[in-house]
């Protein structure tokens, strides 16, 4: 079917790019997804840990603020 659709033959390395599709497994798609989010958003208790020390140095440097 792959074969079909996208026009892949056989690649100059000399194997069926077609029979080396792997089957994909909802684990490691998971996990990869994981990863890639981890990439794109990092890391949630670090930025809150970020934000968390900049609301008390305002508060140290200025008293009244209302942070």
């Amino acid at each position: 079917m792959f074969k079909e659709c996208c026009n892949v033959g056989v690649s100059p390395l000399g194997f069926d790019a077609a029979a080396a599709v792997l089957p994909l497994v909802l684990n490691s798609i998971g996990r990869a997804l994981a990863d890639a989010r981890f990439i794109v958003y990092g890391d949630e208790r670090a930025q809150y840990g970020m934000v968390w020390d900049y609301g008390h140095t305002l508060l140290k440097c200025n008293p009244g603020s209302t942070v």
